[in-house]
């Protein structure tokens, strides 16, 4: 075979390296030192072309390594070597592939698959990975395994798939060994999910050459018994590796700090614990704020001081994961600091009663009779939410608890008269001027829509003798209170 001269993978430019001097960018200096640097990209682009030229000759004389380079540079070309032409690249990968020269053949595979310089075509591509993995390409051999288990350019064959990964993994020391692990992995879970012995030995392998997301599986596994005995060593274990690398999440972490409060899987480490403990009651973490109300406001609650009931009840209604004895703590506490007309422990058991995780004890009736007494006491908030619960199923009592409301001088409650007796809704007559008296009520109190509702009343001449005056009055107190449509109709009726 005739000899060439040795050349770069893709380039064969002799660059010059050069330092830039300020002093140079002076005057004429500066000129000349762009000249010589012009004069030596000129070459260097000469030297390439002559390169390239020398590569084609051997090429078309039909040396596999210089077809090889030659598709190179027509793939990406450079320093005005050649002009670039995917499908003379292409031409050139097949010509040196088909002498069996590996770079090629993995050119090859490669281009049918993304169907670049040739049409797309899998089952060639697979063919052709083939070859480069029966030359010992590991990247091919992933490839043509990963073929054999997802059907693609060949028939579905998920036993062939794990031979190629297993003889990949044999060799440890392989860049390609980390992805075998994890298509093993893959492997059986999707086809041998009962082989639990082999779905935990790759997981362990994958995780130990670099595909850390897997800890969380590793914790699931060892924590909950399903593909092997439980064992806290190893739980322990991946979670401090966790913990290291600052990938945790709350729930993770308060399971660590539970570990190292009780020594589980390995020696008790009550600091580290009790730190751990202390930033997560600080970020709010629901479980980790029990640990520490419960620390400080049990004795207290049990002495009957309903603020330290209410905030025992409340932290292990939000707590996660909640158990039945939890729940039972939640509502112990709750009904205990609500018996002592304490408020914020009467809504709170209320909206217990409503959610989804109070579990057996979740009742509407509870949560609704609950909210009446509380009503019945004066509380114009809950009188308020009565009103929309009832609204639509008896409209006897949604008008009860707003009038309620109403008349115990809230403005919510006003404005809400208001609108009913305007509408005639709720099973109540068209009332225009009893409307104003409670639209007047309201807006007195400085309620933004009651200020509207006045000028409205006053605009049109409903309930009231209309006037345009104390109509647009009413507007600006309202446009004041950032109510879009009375600052609409306060441009309107000073328009001349």
């Amino acid at each position: 075979m005739a000899s060439y001269k040795a050349v770069a993978f893709v380039s064969v430019m002799a660059v010059s390296l050069f330092a830039y001097n300020p002093a140079q960018a002076q005057g004429s200096g500066f000129v000349e030192f762009m000249k010589s640097q012009s004069e030596v990209d000129a070459k260097n682009r000469a030297e390439a072309k002559s390169n390239f030229a020398e590569r084609l000759k051997l090429a078309n004389q039909g040396d596999a390594k210089a077809q090889y380079e030659v598709g190179v540079t027509y793939a990406l070309p450079l320093h005005g070597q050649a002009t670039q032409d995917d499908v003379a690249a292409f031409q050139w990968f097949l010509k040196s592939a088909r002498q069996g020269y590996l770079p090629a053949q993995e050119q090859v595979a490669a281009l049918y698959s993304s169907g670049k310089g040739v049409e797309k075509n899998p089952e060639q591509a697979f063919q052709w990975h083939q070859k480069a993995a029966g030359q010992g390409s590991r990247a091919s051999m992933l490839t043509v395994a990963g073929s054999y288990e997802r059907g693609e350019g060949v028939a579905e064959n998920p036993r062939k798939a794990l031979e190629l990964y297993l003889k990949i993994a044999e060799k440890t020391d392989d860049t390609s060994y980390s992805r075998a692990t994890l298509s093993l992995l893959s492997l059986y879970q999707k086809h041998y999910p009962a082989d639990h012995q082999n779905i935990l030995r790759w997981m362990e392998a994958a995780y130990a050459s670099g595909w850390h997301h897997l800890d969380s599986d590793l914790i699931s596994a060892y924590s909950e018994g399903k593909l092997t005995p439980p064992n806290d060593a190893k739980v322990r274990q991946y979670l401090s590796d966790m913990y290291d690398r600052s990938r945790m999440d709350p729930e993770e972490m308060f399971l660590l700090a539970t570990f190292y409060e009780a020594g589980r899987g390995g020696k008790k480490d009550v600091d580290k614990a009790n730190e751990l403990f202390a930033r997560l009651a600080k970020a709010g973490y629901p479980d980790a704020v029990l640990r520490e109300t419960v620390k400080e406001k049990q004795a207290a609650a049990e002495r009957g001081n309903a603020q330290a009931q209410h905030d025992l009840g409340v932290a292990y209604s939000r707590k996660h994961n909640k158990s039945a004895q939890d729940i039972d703590q939640a509502f112990f506490w709750l009904e205990k600091a609500a018996k002592q007309n304490h408020k914020q422990a009467q809504h709170a058991l209320a909206q217990f009663y409503l959610r989804p995780d109070a579990g057996e004890r979740r009742s509407q009736a509870k949560a609704v009779a609950l909210y009446e007494e509380m009503a019945r006491n004066g509380d114009a908030d809950v009188q308020l939410e009565l009103f929309k619960y009832y609204q639509g199923q008896d409209d006897a009592k949604a008008l009860h608890w707003l009038a309620t409301a109403a008349q115990q001088g809230d403005a919510r409650g006003q404005y809400g008269m208001g609108y009913v007796l305007f509408n005639g809704h709720l099973g109540t007559e068209k009332n225009h001027p009893k409307a104003v008296d409670w639209f007047l009520a309201s807006a007195e109190q400085g309620h933004p829509l009651g200020m509207f509702e006045m000028g409205h009343m006053y605009d049109h001449g409903h309930g009231v003798e209309k006037n345009l005056n104390k109509a647009l009055e009413w507007y600006e107190k309202s446009a004041k209170r950032g109510v879009e449509a009375g600052a609409k109709k306060v441009r309107e009726l000073n328009k001349p």
